[in-house]
Formats: C-alpha cells, structure tokens, sequence
C-alpha cells in the first residue's frame, strides 16, 4: 500500500512539473495561446508609425488569468466587400519578454451570435510563413507564425474597440 501510494505521489510530481498546456517551455519554442480579451483603450501615441493602436488585457486562454497587456495596431484599412483587411500588428506583452506579429487580418461584419460583437476577425498565415517581426527577453531568437480567429466590437471606432480575440502563437 506505501509503495502505491509512493508511486502515485511520484507520478503526479511528475505531471504538476510539466509545463502548462498552452505555454512554451523555454519561451522560444512550442504553442502559446492566448487572448486578448475587454475594452481596448485607444493609445494616443502609436507604437506603430501611423497605425491606430489599442491596449488591452492578455490573457492565458486556458486559465483566463491576466498575465500582460496587448496591443493591436491597426493599419492601411482597406474596404474589401462588406468588411475590411487590415494590416495588423500585434505585440503580446509577457513576463520576461514581447513578441510582435504582423499580418493581414480579415474583419467581415456578424451575421448572428452575441450582441456584443459587430464583426468576426480572423488571420491565418500560409504554411511556412514568419509572421512575428520582433521579440524581446526570454523569446530572444524566435520565430514562427501567429494564428488570430475573434470577434470584436467597433460600434465606437476609433476611439475604442472591444476585444474577445484568441491567438495561437506558433514558435519554431
């Protein structure tokens, strides 16, 4: 019975060590997903030359835990049928460092769904593409791809947008 007991401890130490899903184990590889998620506060002073930015909680996706700030820079919007491309600029604030992803993104107005949305928004980079162009601290040396599906609420563009965007950030 104590040596079942033992193994059982030891197997549970084992898994409680592991890195959480949705994180990257040493910060320059694997998955991390997160979300952007609550009102988006206009940043007067763009940290994209001549882009509209907005700041925002980040969130771990699996937990819902604030862990840093986003901001998305939005730039040369484009009217593309009933709904925009935008050349999007992500940077996801962390502990011990920044990723910045860029990429064209698709905003289509909602059909249906939560009252709380006005458009659905999404990016997804063609197989082998590096869509991040800058990291700091512990993502120093990566690279990879960002993966963006959401849903936004711009009823009061530009001065404030609100944010419930999920990211899956690809790291090689």
């Amino acid at each position: 019975m104590k040596r079942q007991l033992l193994i059982v401890l030891l197997v549970f130490g084992l898994f409680a060590s592991a890195p959480a899903v949705g994180t990257a184990d040493d910060g320059r590889r694997g998955n991390i997903v997160v979300l952007l998620e609550g009102p988006g506060e206009f940043l007067e002073e763009p940290l994209v030359e001549g882009a509209l930015c907005y700041e925002t909680d980040l969130m771990e996706a699996t937990s819902g835990r604030v862990i840093g700030t986003g901001v998305d820079c939005l730039a040369d919007i484009t009217a593309v049928g009933d709904g925009f491309l935008i050349d999007r600029t992500t940077i996801f604030r962390m502990p011990g460092g920044e990723i910045w992803a860029n990429g064209p993104t698709s905003v289509v107005p909602t059909t249906g769904g939560s009252p709380d949305f006005t458009h659905i928004v999404g990016d997804i980079p063609a197989p082998g593409t590096n869509s991040i162009v800058d990291v700091t601290g512990r993502f120093a040396g990566a690279s990879g791809s960002v993966r963006l599906s959401g849903a936004v609420n711009m009823a009061a563009f530009p001065d404030t947008i609100g944010f419930n965007c999920l990211f899956v950030i690809d790291l090689d």
